[in-house]
């Protein structure tokens, strides 16, 4: 479950963590489609690609603390984020699927 620790609300009830290397690497690569309430958490992430992928997807990026510090909405395959240090973990979801009303600084936590 991923929760929005600073409003108080549910963002996927469903989530999977890529913890290890080849986890990481694999991503959401592969996949044909991923469920409305499916998340994929990834740690030790400072940037991501969408090489391959066959739909696009929300892009959540927290840093150390597990505090929102970008939001990408709607990334479409073939692209790519540059890199940056402060980001520590990235949460990817079915695109439109990132909370409207979420906000960099915000808690999330998942489990």
């Amino acid at each position: 479950m991923l929760i929005n620790v600073t409003k108080g609300y549910i963002i996927a009830s469903n989530i999977e963590k890529a913890i290890n290397y080849w986890k990481r690497m694999k991503g959401l690569l592969g996949r044909i489609s991923i469920p409305d309430d499916y998340a994929l958490v990834i740690y030790k992430c400072t940037g991501i690609h969408t090489y391959k992928m066959q739909f696009d997807i929300d892009v959540i990026f927290l840093d150390k603390d597990r505090k929102v510090i970008e939001i990408i909405r709607h990334m479409t395959p073939g692209n790519k984020t540059d890199i940056d240090s402060k980001r520590k973990y990235a949460i990817e979801m079915k695109a439109g699927l990132a909370p409207a009303g979420l906000q960099n600084g915000e808690e999330l936590y998942w489990c």
